[in-house]
């Protein structure tokens, strides 16, 4: 086999097909602000570390540096299939800057 697929599913209620073109854009979320949770002393139970708008674009900066990829298919209104592919190891350089 050339590379290796790993399909995520969810039936979170998908993605707004309005958001779709800037999932990749660092810092855009459509998670809810963690904000109204933590204490007005600045102490909270958990630490939340969703809904930065970093997960998605460096997940995919990571596949594509590894020679592979990451694609997103939402159904608004269902959920998310997210498929990481990667290539088999042996056969890829690592993708250094000024590489020919």
């Amino acid at each position: 086999a050339e590379d290796i697929t790993i399909k995520v599913s969810d039936q979170g209620g998908g993605i707004p097909r309005s958001g779709l073109p800037r999932i990749w854009t660092y810092l855009y979320t459509t998670a809810r602000s963690p904000l109204p949770d933590v204490d007005p002393d600045g102490y909270t139970a958990t630490t939340v570390l969703a809904g930065y708008g970093c997960g998605l674009p460096l997940s995919r900066l990571y596949a594509r540096y590894f020679g592979g990829d990451l694609q997103l298919f939402s159904m608004q209104g269902y959920g998310t299939d997210a498929y990481l592919h990667l290539s088999r190891l042996g056969n890829e350089e690592e993708p250094l800057p000024g590489q020919k």
